[in-house]
């Protein structure tokens, strides 16, 4: 319950401060909060809002940053700021929580994916263009237990093998080029997806935007790629493979 209530208190970020972060490649407006606001908002004990604070950031429902301070305040004895901010994980969470399951493609609430609930993952997957893996699997159990819809789960799935597919391909002009027209009808598909509501808006265009900077030859493509893995606990391993395979 506390984690639930310090979520919903980062959530809502400062009324007047806003920062621009990075994540999975894509800038982000954030408004952070520092730890001594949090602990005023919460009204608990310290030791209760550090540990869960650490519990949210383990879950990816909150990231952190820290402020340095110049070099002079640093020798007056100054160590910096740290800042926590609610990531796109935390807010489906909240979300998930506040609607009812009324459909079956609606946001999960359960905490434990059902093989129901992975199947239709599956299909999604299926529909756009691969076949998921057994880290696949234990990566949309986690998604779906986050907040994710099937879909959303499945295009999140799709997204990190493609990048996966593109950084493979490395500098080899004919196989960057070849993940043109599989990344277009995904963008076709999501379109129609998100039209049917099965995929949030928001989600939507982060996806969409991920996959045009990964598929669209540019001399910053590579490190794009190179930044939507890395930014993911999720591509340690692969999580899908296209079924031309």
């Amino acid at each position: 319950m506390l984690d639930r209530e310090l979520l919903d208190i980062i959530g809502r970020g400062h009324p007047d401060r806003t920062f621009t972060t990075m994540g999975a490649g894509l800038s982000h407006r954030v408004s952070p909060l520092k730890l001594d606001e949090i602990q005023i908002a919460l009204n608990a004990k310290d030791s209760e809002t550090i540990d869960s604070i650490a519990r949210l950031v383990a879950n990816f429902y909150i990231k952190s940053g820290r402020q340095h301070p110049s070099f002079w305040r640093w020798l007056m004895g100054e160590r910096g700021i740290s800042y926590f901010w609610i990531t796109e994980s935390g807010r489906a969470y909240l979300q998930a929580a506040q609607i009812p399951a009324t459909s079956s493609d609606k946001i999960q609430t359960s905490g434990c994916a059902s093989p129901e609930d992975l199947e239709k993952v599956k299909n999604f997957l299926q529909r756009l263009g691969y076949k998921i893996t057994t880290h696949g699997v234990a990566v949309a159990s986690m998604r779906l237990a986050s907040g994710y819809s099937h879909c959303e789960t499945a295009s999140h799935l799709a997204v990190l093998t493609l990048a996966r597919d593109a950084r493979e391909a490395g500098d080899h002009a004919v196989k960057l080029m070849a993940l043109i027209p599989p990344a277009s009808a995904m963008l076709e598909l999501l379109s129609e997806f998100k039209s049917a509501n099965l995929i949030r808006k928001e989600i939507f265009q982060n996806h969409g935007q991920a996959i045009l900077s990964i598929s669209i030859p540019n001399e910053n493509q590579l490190d794009f790629i190179h930044q939507i893995l890395s930014s993911s606990s999720d591509s340690r391993n692969r999580v899908a493979n296209s079924y031309s395979e």
